[in-house]
């Protein structure tokens, strides 16, 4: 069964997964983006501090911003609404 790993740091030789597995050993292994995405990920990954972080970032990047503050125009600085006038 094929299995997902996260890559954590290093290049070349010194490459390693979240798990501490070296990346030559690993026969999947990818970036953030790509480990999310896959269906069939490593348990130990999934639980790692590097991916702790990584789901902290996106939770951040993910703040859905409201506008549905009523409009007032003291607020605002502006004279008071006078009649038959909306500013």
């Amino acid at each position: 069964m094929r299995v997902m790993h996260l890559n954590k740091y290093g290049s070349g030789m010194t490459s390693k997964t979240a798990c501490g597995r070296n990346i030559l050993r690993t026969p999947m292994s990818g970036n953030w983006s790509e480990f999310k995405a896959d269906q069939y990920q490593c348990v130990k990954c999934e639980t790692s501090k590097q991916a702790d972080l990584f789901k902290r970032i996106d939770a951040k990047k993910e703040v859905a911003w409201k506008h549905d503050a009523p409009f007032n125009p003291q607020f605002l600085g502006a004279q008071p609404a006078r009649a038959g006038q909306d500013y």
